[in-house]
């Protein structure tokens, strides 16, 4: 039984490439930050915000680094 119980545990925790639900988590959270940079960025190159296409520029490549982070597994 407690064979069982930890085989389920384990499939719950882990999908099937090994990768933790955590991991994806963090590869999710970093894409939806890399979309909203860019949404950020185009708004500020659409208004002429030089300040807020900037901040958009580096939301967009912090997204991008944790959606990296979260593929390796850190």
């Amino acid at each position: 039984m407690l064979i069982i119980v930890s085989k389920i545990l384990f499939d719950a925790f882990f999908d099937v490439n090994g990768e933790t639900m955590a991991d994806i988590k963090k590869e999710m959270m970093g894409k939806g930050k890399e979309i909203a940079g860019k949404a950020k960025e185009e708004a500020g190159k659409a208004m002429d915000k030089p300040g807020m296409e900037m901040k958009g520029k580096m939301e967009k490549m912090s997204g991008k680094a944790e959606k990296e982070m979260g593929k390796l597994g850190k």
